[in-house]
Protein backbone atom coordinates (compact mmCIF):
# COMPACT_ATOMS: atom_id res chain seq x y z
CA UNK A 1 0.00 0.00 0.00
CA UNK A 2 1.38 3.18 -0.96
CA UNK A 3 1.16 6.44 1.74
CA UNK A 4 -1.12 8.33 -0.13
CA UNK A 5 -3.66 5.48 0.41
CA UNK A 6 -2.25 5.11 3.39
CA UNK A 7 -3.27 8.49 4.20
CA UNK A 8 -6.68 7.81 2.87
CA UNK A 9 -7.36 5.22 4.95
CA UNK A 10 -6.24 7.22 7.76
CA UNK A 11 -8.54 9.78 7.20
CA UNK A 12 -11.58 7.77 6.68
CA UNK A 13 -11.40 6.25 9.81
CA UNK A 14 -9.88 9.01 12.00
CA UNK A 15 -11.33 12.66 10.88
CA UNK A 16 -8.87 15.14 11.84
CA UNK A 17 -10.48 17.60 13.90
CA UNK A 18 -9.50 20.98 13.52
CA UNK A 19 -7.22 21.40 16.68
CA UNK A 20 -5.19 17.95 15.43
CA UNK A 21 -1.42 17.92 14.00
CA UNK A 22 -0.98 16.15 10.82
CA UNK A 23 -0.22 12.57 10.95
CA UNK A 24 4.18 11.99 11.46
CA UNK A 25 6.38 9.49 10.50
CA UNK A 26 8.63 8.67 14.14
CA UNK A 27 11.55 6.63 14.35
CA UNK A 28 10.91 2.47 14.52
CA UNK A 29 12.08 2.87 18.32
CA UNK A 30 12.76 5.86 20.87
CA UNK A 31 11.95 7.39 24.08
CA UNK A 32 8.86 9.27 23.95
CA UNK A 33 7.66 11.84 26.85
CA UNK A 34 4.38 13.54 26.85
CA UNK A 35 2.56 15.58 29.38
CA UNK A 36 2.89 13.41 32.51
CA UNK A 37 3.22 10.35 30.32
CA UNK A 38 6.49 8.79 29.35
CA UNK A 39 7.01 5.32 27.74
CA UNK A 40 9.57 3.76 25.51
CA UNK A 41 8.10 1.92 22.11
CA UNK A 42 9.45 -0.67 19.75
CA UNK A 43 7.78 -2.86 16.80
CA UNK A 44 8.14 -6.01 19.19
CA UNK A 45 9.69 -8.08 15.95
CA UNK A 46 11.42 -10.47 17.95
CA UNK A 47 7.75 -12.10 19.13
CA UNK A 48 5.26 -10.71 16.97
CA UNK A 49 3.61 -8.95 19.38
CA UNK A 50 3.14 -5.61 17.47
CA UNK A 51 3.90 -1.61 18.77
CA UNK A 52 5.30 -2.80 22.11
CA UNK A 53 5.69 0.19 25.26
CA UNK A 54 8.01 -0.72 28.25
CA UNK A 55 8.71 1.71 31.12
CA UNK A 56 5.41 3.61 31.28
CA UNK A 57 5.02 6.18 33.33
CA UNK A 58 3.18 8.46 35.04
CA UNK A 59 3.89 11.73 36.94
CA UNK A 60 7.18 9.70 37.09
CA UNK A 61 5.75 6.78 38.44
CA UNK A 62 5.88 3.41 36.61
CA UNK A 63 2.16 1.82 35.51
CA UNK A 64 3.52 -0.76 33.23
CA UNK A 65 6.92 -2.73 32.54
CA UNK A 66 5.68 -3.76 28.66
CA UNK A 67 2.51 -3.76 27.22
CA UNK A 68 1.57 -5.48 23.70
CA UNK A 69 -0.67 -7.44 21.77
CA UNK A 70 1.07 -11.11 21.14
CA UNK A 71 -2.24 -11.69 18.61
CA UNK A 72 -5.68 -11.22 17.06
CA UNK A 73 -7.56 -14.62 16.85
CA UNK A 74 -10.06 -14.60 14.79
CA UNK A 75 -13.34 -17.15 13.90
CA UNK A 76 -15.15 -17.00 11.07
CA UNK A 77 -18.96 -18.28 11.95
CA UNK A 78 -18.94 -20.42 8.05
CA UNK A 79 -21.94 -22.99 8.28
CA UNK A 80 -21.23 -22.91 12.25
CA UNK A 81 -21.11 -26.68 12.15
CA UNK A 82 -18.15 -26.68 14.49
CA UNK A 83 -15.17 -24.39 16.21
CA UNK A 84 -13.22 -24.97 12.33
CA UNK A 85 -16.09 -24.14 9.71
CA UNK A 86 -15.19 -21.40 7.70
CA UNK A 87 -11.89 -20.34 6.97
CA UNK A 88 -9.34 -20.19 9.23
CA UNK A 89 -9.68 -20.05 12.40
CA UNK A 90 -6.48 -17.49 12.25
CA UNK A 91 -4.10 -15.93 14.46
CA UNK A 92 -2.89 -12.81 13.47
CA UNK A 93 0.04 -11.65 14.76
CA UNK A 94 2.53 -7.82 13.39
CA UNK A 95 5.87 -7.80 13.26
CA UNK A 96 8.51 -5.75 10.87
CA UNK A 97 7.57 -8.07 8.22
CA UNK A 98 3.64 -7.41 8.03
CA UNK A 99 4.05 -3.72 8.45
CA UNK A 100 7.05 -3.00 6.66
CA UNK A 101 5.64 -4.92 3.86
CA UNK A 102 2.71 -2.94 3.61
CA UNK A 103 4.31 0.53 4.57
CA UNK A 104 6.38 2.44 1.80
CA UNK A 105 6.22 5.64 4.56
CA UNK A 106 10.09 6.47 5.50
CA UNK A 107 9.46 4.74 9.26
CA UNK A 108 6.48 1.94 10.54
CA UNK A 109 5.89 4.07 13.60
CA UNK A 110 3.31 7.07 13.21
CA UNK A 111 1.93 9.53 15.77
CA UNK A 112 -0.44 12.65 16.12
CA UNK A 113 -1.82 15.04 18.98
CA UNK A 114 -5.05 16.73 19.38
CA UNK A 115 -6.84 18.74 22.10
CA UNK A 116 -5.51 16.61 25.33
CA UNK A 117 -4.75 13.14 23.20
CA UNK A 118 -1.64 11.59 22.22
CA UNK A 119 -1.76 8.57 19.30
CA UNK A 120 1.28 6.44 18.96
CA UNK A 121 0.35 3.67 16.50
CA UNK A 122 1.66 1.26 13.85
CA UNK A 123 -0.24 0.03 10.24
CA UNK A 124 -0.29 -3.37 8.92
CA UNK A 125 -2.04 -5.61 6.50
CA UNK A 126 -2.06 -9.10 6.99
CA UNK A 127 -4.02 -11.87 4.51
CA UNK A 128 -7.26 -9.41 3.70
CA UNK A 129 -7.09 -7.22 6.79
CA UNK A 130 -6.51 -3.77 7.76
CA UNK A 131 -5.10 -3.31 10.97
CA UNK A 132 -4.09 0.01 12.56
CA UNK A 133 -2.92 -0.79 16.56
CA UNK A 134 -2.33 2.24 18.71
CA UNK A 135 -1.94 3.54 22.05
CA UNK A 136 -3.91 6.66 22.81
CA UNK A 137 -3.21 8.96 25.84
CA UNK A 138 -5.00 11.54 28.08
CA UNK A 139 -2.82 13.94 30.54
CA UNK A 140 -6.14 15.89 32.24
CA UNK A 141 -7.81 12.61 32.56
CA UNK A 142 -5.28 10.45 33.58
CA UNK A 143 -5.52 7.15 30.91
CA UNK A 144 -4.04 4.75 28.32
CA UNK A 145 -5.72 3.69 25.77
CA UNK A 146 -4.45 0.17 23.91
CA UNK A 147 -6.80 0.38 21.08
CA UNK A 148 -6.97 -2.00 17.56
CA UNK A 149 -8.86 -0.96 14.47
CA UNK A 150 -10.16 -3.50 11.97
CA UNK A 151 -11.58 -3.56 8.46
CA UNK A 152 -11.84 -6.34 5.76
CA UNK A 153 -12.17 -9.89 5.81
CA UNK A 154 -10.13 -13.34 4.37
CA UNK A 155 -12.84 -15.73 3.54
CA UNK A 156 -14.81 -16.18 0.36
CA UNK A 157 -18.12 -17.75 1.58
CA UNK A 158 -21.42 -16.44 1.11
CA UNK A 159 -23.79 -13.74 2.86
CA UNK A 160 -23.22 -14.22 6.85
CA UNK A 161 -20.96 -16.95 6.45
CA UNK A 162 -18.39 -14.19 6.02
CA UNK A 163 -19.48 -12.88 9.41
CA UNK A 164 -16.35 -13.10 11.98
CA UNK A 165 -14.93 -12.02 15.34
CA UNK A 166 -11.68 -10.58 16.07
CA UNK A 167 -10.23 -11.24 19.56
CA UNK A 168 -6.78 -9.18 20.07
CA UNK A 169 -5.26 -10.13 23.17
CA UNK A 170 -2.93 -7.54 24.86
CA UNK A 171 -0.28 -8.32 27.68
CA UNK A 172 -0.01 -6.19 30.06
CA UNK A 173 2.61 -6.62 32.49
CA UNK A 174 1.96 -4.08 35.37
CA UNK A 175 4.73 -2.63 38.06
CA UNK A 176 2.56 -0.46 39.26
CA UNK A 177 4.66 1.01 41.82
CA UNK A 178 7.19 -1.66 41.48
CA UNK A 179 7.03 -5.10 40.48
CA UNK A 180 4.96 -6.01 43.32
CA UNK A 181 1.25 -5.81 42.96
CA UNK A 182 -2.45 -7.55 43.35
CA UNK A 183 -5.38 -7.54 41.67
CA UNK A 184 -8.95 -7.21 42.09
CA UNK A 185 -12.05 -7.61 39.85
CA UNK A 186 -15.08 -5.84 40.19
CA UNK A 187 -18.42 -6.50 38.70
CA UNK A 188 -22.15 -4.94 39.04
CA UNK A 189 -24.67 -7.25 40.43
CA UNK A 190 -27.51 -8.82 38.56
CA UNK A 191 -30.57 -6.82 38.30
CA UNK A 192 -28.67 -4.25 40.33
CA UNK A 193 -26.42 -2.07 38.50
CA UNK A 194 -25.88 -0.28 41.48
CA UNK A 195 -24.60 -2.60 43.36
CA UNK A 196 -20.58 -3.56 43.03
CA UNK A 197 -19.10 -6.89 44.22
CA UNK A 198 -15.02 -7.40 43.98
CA UNK A 199 -12.86 -10.54 44.85
CA UNK A 200 -9.06 -10.58 44.76
CA UNK A 201 -7.48 -13.09 42.40
CA UNK A 202 -5.92 -15.52 44.63
CA UNK A 203 -4.64 -17.61 42.46
CA UNK A 204 -3.68 -17.35 38.67
CA UNK A 205 -6.51 -18.11 36.77
CA UNK A 206 -9.11 -16.43 34.39
CA UNK A 207 -12.58 -14.64 34.09
CA UNK A 208 -15.67 -13.81 31.95
CA UNK A 209 -18.22 -11.48 32.15
CA UNK A 210 -22.03 -12.91 32.77
CA UNK A 211 -24.77 -11.71 30.61
CA UNK A 212 -26.25 -10.51 33.38
CA UNK A 213 -23.67 -8.57 34.95
CA UNK A 214 -23.74 -5.13 32.75
CA UNK A 215 -19.86 -4.58 34.07
CA UNK A 216 -17.06 -5.33 34.64
CA UNK A 217 -13.55 -4.37 35.49
CA UNK A 218 -10.40 -4.82 37.55
CA UNK A 219 -7.74 -2.51 40.01
CA UNK A 220 -4.49 -2.99 39.90
CA UNK A 221 -2.64 -1.96 43.70
CA UNK A 222 1.02 -1.32 44.40
CA UNK A 223 2.44 -3.13 47.17
CA UNK A 224 1.40 -0.73 49.97
CA UNK A 225 -1.97 0.29 48.66
CA UNK A 226 -1.19 3.45 48.13
CA UNK A 227 -1.30 3.60 44.38
CA UNK A 228 -3.65 1.66 42.51
CA UNK A 229 -4.69 1.04 38.46
CA UNK A 230 -8.10 0.79 36.85
CA UNK A 231 -8.45 -1.38 33.53
CA UNK A 232 -11.66 -1.93 31.95
CA UNK A 233 -12.55 -3.16 28.05
CA UNK A 234 -14.68 -0.52 27.09
CA UNK A 235 -17.97 -1.96 25.75
CA UNK A 236 -16.61 -5.42 24.95
CA UNK A 237 -18.73 -7.95 23.92
CA UNK A 238 -19.40 -11.08 25.60
CA UNK A 239 -17.28 -14.04 25.22
CA UNK A 240 -17.72 -16.44 22.84
CA UNK A 241 -20.78 -18.90 24.05
CA UNK A 242 -20.53 -22.90 23.99
CA UNK A 243 -22.22 -24.25 20.93
CA UNK A 244 -22.61 -23.05 17.59
CA UNK A 245 -21.76 -21.30 15.62
CA UNK A 246 -18.65 -19.95 18.05
CA UNK A 247 -17.83 -22.78 20.32
CA UNK A 248 -16.21 -21.10 23.25
CA UNK A 249 -13.50 -19.98 20.28
CA UNK A 250 -12.36 -16.88 22.51
CA UNK A 251 -14.07 -17.84 26.15
CA UNK A 252 -12.40 -15.02 28.66
CA UNK A 253 -12.14 -11.69 29.01
CA UNK A 254 -8.97 -11.59 31.61
CA UNK A 255 -6.39 -13.37 33.21
CA UNK A 256 -3.85 -12.66 35.49
CA UNK A 257 -0.27 -14.54 35.49
CA UNK A 258 2.81 -14.58 37.72
CA UNK A 259 5.21 -13.20 35.52
CA UNK A 260 7.71 -15.33 33.98
CA UNK A 261 10.42 -14.36 31.66
CA UNK A 262 10.45 -17.54 29.75
CA UNK A 263 6.94 -16.87 28.73
CA UNK A 264 7.62 -13.22 27.80
CA UNK A 265 7.24 -14.85 24.18
CA UNK A 266 5.52 -15.17 21.05
CA UNK A 267 2.02 -16.45 20.92
CA UNK A 268 2.06 -20.36 22.11
CA UNK A 269 -1.27 -21.76 21.56
CA UNK A 270 -1.69 -21.74 18.32
CA UNK A 271 -5.42 -19.92 16.42
CA UNK A 272 -7.49 -22.66 18.04
CA UNK A 273 -5.97 -22.10 21.71
CA UNK A 274 -7.38 -20.09 24.43
CA UNK A 275 -4.17 -18.45 26.55
CA UNK A 276 -2.37 -21.26 28.47
CA UNK A 277 0.58 -21.13 31.05
CA UNK A 278 -1.55 -21.66 34.61
CA UNK A 279 -0.91 -25.66 34.91
CA UNK A 280 -1.08 -25.80 37.59
CA UNK A 281 -2.44 -22.16 38.71
CA UNK A 282 0.21 -20.70 40.93
CA UNK A 283 -0.84 -18.88 44.22
CA UNK A 284 -0.88 -14.98 44.19
CA UNK A 285 -1.12 -14.36 47.37
CA UNK A 286 0.92 -12.08 48.82
CA UNK A 287 1.98 -9.17 46.43
CA UNK A 288 3.16 -10.73 42.73
CA UNK A 289 5.26 -9.27 39.94
CA UNK A 290 1.69 -10.45 37.91
CA UNK A 291 0.76 -10.14 34.13
CA UNK A 292 -2.55 -9.17 33.22
CA UNK A 293 -4.51 -10.32 29.67
CA UNK A 294 -7.25 -8.20 28.58
CA UNK A 295 -9.29 -10.16 26.25
CA UNK A 296 -11.18 -8.37 23.52
CA UNK A 297 -14.36 -9.27 21.79
CA UNK A 298 -15.19 -7.36 18.37
CA UNK A 299 -17.87 -8.95 15.94
CA UNK A 300 -18.28 -7.91 12.31
CA UNK A 301 -21.22 -8.62 10.62
CA UNK A 302 -20.43 -8.32 6.81
CA UNK A 303 -22.66 -6.78 4.49
CA UNK A 304 -22.44 -6.46 0.55
CA UNK A 305 -21.53 -2.46 1.15
CA UNK A 306 -18.03 -4.28 2.92
CA UNK A 307 -16.99 -4.68 -0.73
CA UNK A 308 -16.30 -1.29 -2.23
CA UNK A 309 -16.33 0.50 1.72
CA UNK A 310 -14.70 -1.86 4.14
CA UNK A 311 -15.95 -0.75 7.35
CA UNK A 312 -14.11 -0.16 10.32
CA UNK A 313 -14.61 -1.90 14.23
CA UNK A 314 -12.79 -1.16 17.12
CA UNK A 315 -12.38 -2.15 20.15
CA UNK A 316 -10.48 -0.71 23.43
CA UNK A 317 -9.08 -0.67 27.07
CA UNK A 318 -8.85 1.82 29.45
CA UNK A 319 -5.75 2.03 32.06
CA UNK A 320 -6.34 4.86 34.59
CA UNK A 321 -3.95 5.86 36.79
CA UNK A 322 -5.08 6.87 40.26
CA UNK A 323 -2.65 9.27 41.66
Amino acid sequence: MNISKWIFFFVMVFPLSSLAQPLQALPNFGLLTWGSWSFVYAVGDENEEGLTLTNVRWKGVKVLHKASLPVIRVKYRGSGSSIGSGCGPWMDQSDWGAIEKKNTAPTLVFFRTWSDHLEIAVYAEIGGYYLWQSYIFRNQEAVMYPKLYSAGWSCGQDGHEKDHKHHPYWRLDFDVDGPLNEVYQFNTLAGNPNQTAAGRFDTEGSSKRKNSEPKMWWRVYSENGARSVKVDIIDNELSDPSGSPWFEFSRYDASVRVYKADEDEEWDFGSKGNLGYANPPQSLAGKRDIVFWGIGHLSHIWSQSDENDPHWHDRTMAIRPNW
